[in-house]
Parts: structure tokens; sequence; C-alpha cells
């Protein structure tokens, strides 16, 4: 989705979020205060629980160059974004898998 603008987000927007699981956000700007937040601010306002993963630029000063070359030096390139999103999906599976073998090891309290 390409919302436009960062603030006012449309309500709309959890509707469709809402069809996933998950969200991811590429930003091509600041994360701090993007997107991500207003999304984010959003979701708590709907008491949603859908987790959301924002990859952008950090809150810091960046020494001026190309927006490619800077963009490179940031690690925001398709392969580290591929990356970051696969792990980060991935920590699901194990987290799940985690509370999975609690559930089987645990053993009754009398």
């Amino acid at each position: 989705i390409d919302p436009r603008w960062v603030k006012p987000l449309p309500f709309s927007i959890l509707d469709i979020a809402k069809k996933y699981s998950r969200v991811v956000l590429i930003e091509d700007g600041i994360r701090h205060g993007g997107i991500a937040s207003s999304l984010s601010e959003i979701f708590r306002d709907a008491q949603s629980s859908i987790p959301i993963h924002s990859i952008g630029i950090p809150l810091e000063f960046i020494e001026h160059s190309k927006r490619a070359e800077i963009l490179s030096d940031l690690g925001i390139s398709v392969q580290n974004i591929s990356r970051s999103i696969v792990e980060w999906h991935s920590s699901f599976r194990e987290e799940k898998q985690l509370q999975g073998h609690e559930t089987v090891n645990r053993r009754p309290t009398h």
C-alpha cells in the first residue's frame, strides 16, 4: 500500500491490515515519527495486536551523499530488507515453537 502521506493515515488502512497476520513497512524516510509510528498509533487505538516490522532511515545525522549511497551505507538494500523480513518472520515461528515445548514439558503442580 502506498498511502501517499504519513499523517493523517486513512482508517481504511486498518481494515486492509486486518487481512494479514503481520505488517512490514518500508520507509524511504526517517522511521521516527514516520508511517510506522502513525500505523502503530492507529493499531493501538483500535486495540489491534497485528505486529509491525519497520524498515527505514534511523534518526541520526547522516553524512551528505547521493540517495543510493546513503541507503547502501545504512544497509537498506533489497538483500538486507529481504533478510530482515525473513529473520523477523522466523522469530514468530521460534516463539510459537518455544511456547509449544513449554506446554509439553510443563509438569502439573499440586
